[in-house]
């Protein structure tokens, strides 16, 4: 009985498998090496909008905001330069003048403050959380996708890139 292994087809079966092995490793290689092209890029501008938005205030907090949570320097700061504005005057230590109920503040439960890891501590918010995350991931790779590489899509050339900008 001969080998199967030693045949002519099976040294060719397995010449072929190792060629298509050797394509689509280098299919592979060659897609990571773009996605990772593309992830760098967009989590380096990604880092440097935040740390511009962290820096830069358009709209500064709201002072009634402000004085609600007790940061009265930071709303008369605010407010100072307000007052310098519009052309008035605040007097000096202005939150002392303000009187809050007590009841309400009898009444009200202390607040809890959150932080990130809130987002992953419940199952339902886990859930919502990395679906966000995920498809944010997504969309931004098909954006990518049709607005950078849209001779691959097949058809029109001109007709996919306006597709892909409605």
């Amino acid at each position: 009985m001969p080998c199967i292994f030693h045949s002519r087809l099976s040294i060719s079966a397995a010449r072929y498998f190792i060629a298509c092995t050797d394509i689509y490793v280098l299919l592979v290689v060659k897609t990571s090496k773009e996605i990772l092209y593309f992830l760098n890029i967009y989590l380096f501008y990604l880092s440097i909008y935040l740390y511009i938005f962290r820096k830069f205030r358009i709209v500064p907090e709201s002072a009634r905001w402000l004085v609600t949570q007790h940061k009265y320097e930071e709303a008369d700061k605010i407010l100072q330069r307000a007052a310098k504005i519009n052309g008035a005057r605040l007097p000096e230590k202005w939150w002392d003048q303000i009187d809050f109920p007590e009841k309400t503040a009898q009444n009200r439960s202390p607040q809890r403050k959150y932080n990130y890891l809130d987002l992953v501590r419940t199952p339902r918010i886990r859930l919502r959380t990395f679906a966000c995350l995920f498809l944010w991931q997504v969309v931004s790779m098909i954006y990518y996708g049709v607005s950078m590489k849209t001779d691959f899509l097949g058809g029109d050339f001109y007709g996919t890139f306006i597709s892909g900008g409605v």
